[in-house]
């Protein structure tokens, strides 16, 4: 499943989220949205991300990573 990010000002339409210039592209199923540079991880940790949520580090990869994790 793909979809256009179909962002505005840069803000994601769930929870205003920017996720401007980033695909979200899931490792545990066929899953992609937006377009840009990658953030790859596990489809639920990817949905945490459009909710606004930050992860433990390690959780997400690619370079805009440390943007959605926080080390605790």
């Amino acid at each position: 499943m793909s979809g256009s990010s179909g962002s505005v000002l840069g803000a994601s339409p769930f929870f205003g989220v920017d996720l401007d210039g980033i695909e979200l592209r899931a490792d545990d199923m066929d899953f992609s949205y937006g377009a840009g540079s990658v953030l790859a991880g596990s489809a639920q940790n990817l949905l945490l991300v459009l909710c606004g949520r930050t992860l433990p580090a390690g959780s997400l990869r690619g370079e805009t990573a440390q943007r959605f994790t926080a080390d605790r």
